[in-house]
């Protein structure tokens, strides 16, 4: 009895100590996190317009944001390699006001954004209210729903198009603020 007693718990000791070794190989832990990004704007001219057809162009620039950078400021355990999807989430217009130029003289706004070889409508505004403010928060389009291959171009470009109620009579100076919601794992 003695001796059936001890090849089992021999028995039962290799079979734990196999399954540890061989399942103890290589163990990854998987993190997902998200991570929040408003950088500074991006400044531009809204030119003098005297169109109030829809499709006037607002503005056409450029920008850029060293993605790398800013998950490693957020965040110092990942990198742009990291990415496993990026948002825009929220977008700010604002408008340094001269005379009657304001945010509710845009009837309507479609902004679009390019970066590489890719494009997509960012947001689109039917209807804007006429109330005299300096700043609107642009809807972001549900469509616009991963933007990496954009962003984490060297630089990509914005394109902001629509109609005015009335002409504008000065040229505007104009920032974009958009907020990235980019989700990291390892």
């Amino acid at each position: 009895m003695l001796m059936i007693l001890k090849k089992n718990v021999f028995l039962v000791s290799s079979i734990v100590l196999f399954s540890t070794i061989f399942s103890c190989k290589k163990i990854e832990e998987s993190i997902k996190r998200d991570v929040i990004l408003t950088p500074t704007g991006t400044e531009f001219t809204i030119p003098i317009t005297s169109s109030i057809n829809n499709g006037a162009v607002f503005g056409e620039f450029s920008s850029s944001l060293n993605l790398d950078k800013a998950i490693k400021d957020a965040t110092s355990d990942f990198g742009i390699s990291n990415i496993q999807n990026l948002r825009i989430t929220s977008l700010k217009l604002d408008i340094d006001t001269v005379k009657d130029n304001y945010t509710g003289n845009f009837e309507n706004i479609n902004i679009q954004i390019t970066g590489g070889d890719k494009k997509t409508t960012l947001a689109n505004v039917e209807g804007n209210s006429s109330a005299k403010n300096k700043t609107i928060s642009i809807p972001v389009s549900t469509s616009a729903t991963d933007l990496k291959d954009i962003i984490s171009a060297a630089s990509f470009s914005y394109k902001i198009t629509g109609k005015l109620r009335t002409a504008t009579t000065a040229a505007l100076n104009a920032r974009i603020t958009p907020t990235y919601t980019i989700t990291l794992s390892k």
